[in-house]
């Protein structure tokens, strides 16, 4: 099974600038600091190289946040897994985010409606 904290997610930044390195940090509802994220990895597509601001949406309930976070490492180490922005059919890009965690195993992240600004 995989993480799906999506919903939660507020905001963050993600930096593939130097090649095969992903780091960076996510801030979520129902976590009291920042999940640093190092992964091994590239982005993919037009993203690869690059570095990205993410701002999520804040939809979910702080006790629903709060029980499905609560259990989530703010550490997090592994391996990249997809990391792009995917078109789809009805013309609604959706930024996809996925790693492999040393600490929680797959994490997948699929923002729809999500503001994505490549910063470099």
């Amino acid at each position: 099974m995989a993480w799906r904290p999506g919903r939660y997610l507020i905001d963050g930044e993600l930096d593939n600038t130097r090649p095969g390195s992903i780091a960076g940090w996510l801030r979520f509802a129902g976590l009291p600091h920042r999940v640093s994220i190092e992964l091994s990895g590239d982005f993919a597509g037009s993203l690869k190289g690059s570095r990205i601001h993410v701002s999520g949406c804040k939809r979910a309930s702080t006790q629903a946040a709060i029980r499905y976070m609560r259990s989530f490492s703010l550490s997090q180490t592994g391996t990249g897994g997809d990391i792009l922005i995917d078109g789809n059919s009805s013309g609604q890009s959706v930024l996809y985010i996925e790693w492999y965690s040393d600490q929680d195993g797959r994490v997948v992240l699929e923002l729809a409606g999500t503001s994505v600004q490549v910063l470099d």
